[in-house]
């Protein structure tokens, strides 16, 4: 996995349109936070992204439109890298716990 994964506080997050909760990338993030609750992990939607954590280091999720996929909603790593489609959230559930367990726990 790249350091995309990470959360890096040196790479600006992905640009994003004006917020509403109603918004449908804010309702997918919502539904990813929890089935990640569901397995344990601590979860948490802000605005347009979700922090998750599993102990120390968080994992940033976004959700954001690809124009090169037909403006379809994609999941994206801090930074943008692509994740998954967003209709396809047990495959960004694999994706974060993945993430989340190549960050080594600090002792």
């Amino acid at each position: 996995m790249d350091e995309s994964a990470r959360t890096n506080t040196a790479t600006a997050p992905p640009q994003t349109a004006p917020y509403s909760e109603a918004e449908p990338r804010h309702t997918a993030l919502q539904e990813l936070a929890g089935l990640l609750r569901g397995q344990g992990y601590t979860a948490k939607v802000e605005r347009l992204h979700l922090t998750v954590t599993d102990g120390d280091e968080p994992v940033e999720v976004w959700a954001q439109r690809r124009p090169n996929d037909e403006n379809r909603l994609w999941f994206a790593w801090a930074g943008g890298g692509p994740m998954c489609p967003a209709d396809q959230p047990q495959d960004a559930v694999v994706a974060v716990k993945a993430a989340l367990h190549q960050i080594p726990a600090r002792m």
